[in-house]
């Protein structure tokens, strides 16, 4: 009876060790995703501030060049999470996938920026060029404060609140202006070629 009650006595200890065990592990991998967390949402808060940079420059703010142009005079952001020395496995596989997925939209936002300049925009004023870059940067924006947000709501962090002036209202603005102007040019372009 007595090496009953001390195998029994034994398997009882192990369950509750490991149990322990798992929790300790459990607790280890949540202030790993939370610590993540935080180095994430600072890193899009900043590309968001970056994203407002981009679309206020008009090309005017130094004047233009010596042929009379336009120039861009704003810095894109760069968004680079592969500098975070962080356990990735420590997230949610949606959410690590939606983080890690983020800047290939950045490299398409830019590429379909080059092709403008490069195919329509022409000087001085390089408007369509431009047009381009404040809509695919206010689009970045936009998003990078989503994920901010999904990822401070799914960790208890506190809201990203703007006292005196919201960037995320300024992206908004310029996103539909742009989306209005482009429908009104649709519309023009739809009525010329039935008229042709």
């Amino acid at each position: 009876m007595e090496e009953l009650l001390i195998g029994f006595s034994g398997v009882i200890l192990g369950a509750i060790l490991t149990v322990a065990r798992e929790c300790w592990n459990d607790h280890r991998t949540k202030k790993k995703a939370q610590f993540l967390a935080i180095r994430v949402t600072t890193m899009l808060d900043r590309f968001v501030e970056g994203c407002v940079s981009v679309v206020s420059d008009d090309g005017e703010m130094y004047g233009r060049d010596e042929q009379g142009c336009l120039r861009v005079n704003s810095t894109t952001p760069v968004l680079n999470f592969g500098s975070l020395d962080v356990d990735w496995q420590s997230l949610p596989f949606d959410l690590m996938y939606e983080i890690l997925n983020f800047p290939l939209g950045i490299e398409e936002a830019n590429g379909m920026i080059a092709s403008v300049g490069e195919h329509v925009a022409s000087p001085p004023d390089y408007e369509e060029g431009f047009e381009e870059r404040h809509f695919q940067y206010s689009n970045l924006g936009l998003q990078a404060y989503d994920l901010s947000k999904k990822i401070r709501e799914r960790y208890g962090m506190p809201k990203n609140e703007f006292k005196y002036w919201s960037p995320i209202d300024f992206l908004e603005k310029n996103k539909k202006e742009i989306d209005e102007i482009r429908a009104k040019r649709e519309e023009r372009a739809a009525k010329f070629y039935q008229s042709a």
